[in-house]
């Protein structure tokens, strides 16, 4: 079994944000390719790959073959839990709410690793982190955003996306629902499935 005794792996990745704070390469409203050293954020997403590489290995993969097997997370850990303990449920959610602040490049590399120990943990953790804290992060009113994201990125709450319509299922891009500019809203106008 792969042993990790880095002391960034050992305190969770907000150890490794946290050394990042304030810069630029965390700031999703400029480019990713100005202002700051490609070599040093290399080496900070190798040292953030390594990090995710020994949480997976040590934390999920002895669960995979049950997880599959079993068709549900192991009862003897709270995975999830963990997984928001060192920092992955919260990726590209801002440090005030939880979060890494460390961008997309991170999150790509987390589901890389998390999918070398469990396809089925990486598909679970893309739908929480990506379709929905993500979805928060870049659409939820201030209000919203103070009241589930905390939780969503501790691993105390489990997020999703749920969506359908008639004629779709679940098929994002073939969904015909319009939103509809009101005086003060959006309005929908669809079908529900039944």
């Amino acid at each position: 079994m792969l042993r990790c005794f880095s002391p960034v792996y050992t305190a969770g990745l907000r150890t490794l944000a946290s050394r990042q704070s304030g810069s630029v390469i965390l700031d999703h409203s400029r480019s990713p390719l100005r202002n700051y050293n490609t070599d040093e954020r290399e080496a900070e997403l190798n040292e953030f790959r390594e990090n995710v590489r020994c949480f997976a290995q040590e934390q999920i993969a002895p669960f995979a073959e049950s997880i599959d097997r079993e068709n549900t997370f192991p009862k003897e850990v709270n995975l999830w839990k963990e997984m928001g303990d060192f920092g992955l449920l919260g990726i590209t959610a801002p440090e005030e709410h939880g979060g890494l602040n460390m961008g997309y490049a991170a999150h790509c590399i987390a589901m890389e690793e998390l999918s070398r120990a469990s396809g089925s943990v990486a598909l679970s953790y893309g739908a929480h982190s990506n379709l929905c804290v993500n979805q928060l992060v870049r659409h939820a009113t201030r209000t919203q955003a103070a009241k589930y994201l905390p939780k969503l990125i501790s691993g105390e709450h489990v997020g999703a996306l749920a969506m359908s319509e008639p004629g779709s299922g679940s098929d994002v891009v073939s969904m015909r629902t319009p939103a509809v500019d009101d005086e003060l809203d959006q309005r929908l106008h669809g079908a529900a499935c039944e």
